[in-house]
């Protein structure tokens, strides 16, 4: 997520998120995310907080804490986002990890992080952006240096306007290999098409998935679902399902909207 994309929240919202991953694949466990967060539009900017998760049952949990601050400046969109890594392996019943000297001084870590991007509306139409996540690229090891690596994303989204309701994207992400090894390189496009203001169609690609969605809404409540299909895992998995829950509530921001014009 681009952290300046933040300053476009008009109203105050909640937002909860829970992916169920890889679901039906023999010999894999449970494995979820999930996602709580909200945002609150003041005159001087939005300020946003978070709480993501990951587990997979019996082998390794992480806890993600994020505080968000952005602002707009007529057409540019500028964000920050602070966050705190938290993991931990989930090894005590396991009889080799008490001997085994990773563990030595624990099965947890910690670290802080920073996440930063801007946005820029070209046009009424077309939005571009860019976001750094993992800036400092925080060690996390527990025995040896093991740091997160720093992750730059660029994308375009396309707006057809309302007699066709289609909303195109795209968006490159490039990923630091600290061992030595070429950066990675992930395209992606999505697609969205609106047939009214309560009901959304989206469909995505990238090299690695395939995603199909859609997107309802009543009044100041938002669902979500996502169905996502990774092209190596298709055999035996009935892929991943996530499911998103949006409140908006209160008034827009004193201004907020005439800044955005």
């Amino acid at each position: 997520m681009n952290p300046a994309r933040l300053a476009a929240v008009e109203r105050a919202d909640f937002y909860f998120m829970h992916s169920q991953m890889y679901a039906g694949m023999e010999g894999v466990g449970t494995i979820g995310q999930g996602f709580v967060s909200s945002a609150f539009p003041t005159r001087w900017g939005t300020l946003g907080l978070g709480l993501a998760t990951f587990r997979a049952e019996g082998l390794l949990s992480e806890r993600t804490v994020m505080v968000s601050a952005a602002r707009r400046f007529g057409r540019l969109e500028l964000g920050v986002t602070g966050k705190h890594l938290h993991h931990g392996y989930e090894s005590a019943g396991d009889p080799l990890a008490a001997n085994d000297p990773v563990f030595a001084n624990g099965r947890s870590k910690g670290a802080f992080s920073l996440d930063a991007g801007a946005a820029f509306r070209v046009s009424e139409p077309l939005t571009i952006g860019v976001a750094v996540r993992n800036l400092n690229a925080p060690n996390v090891g527990l025995a040896v240096e093991d740091r997160v690596e720093r992750e730059v994303q660029a994308g375009a989204a396309y707006d057809f306007g309302e007699k066709t309701g289609l909303r195109l994207t795209g968006d490159l992400l490039v990923r630091e290999n600290r061992s030595g090894g070429q950066r990675a390189l992930t395209p992606a496009l999505g697609l969205e098409k609106r047939f009214s203001e309560a009901a959304k169609f989206r469909f995505g690609a990238s090299g690695s998935e395939l995603t199909a969605g859609f997107g309802l809404q009543f009044g100041g409540i938002g669902l979500d679902y996502a169905f996502v299909l990774r092209r190596r895992l298709i055999e035996g998995s009935l892929g991943t399902h996530t499911l998103g829950l949006r409140v908006r509530f209160g008034p827009s921001a004193p201004g907020l909207i005439k800044e955005a014009r």
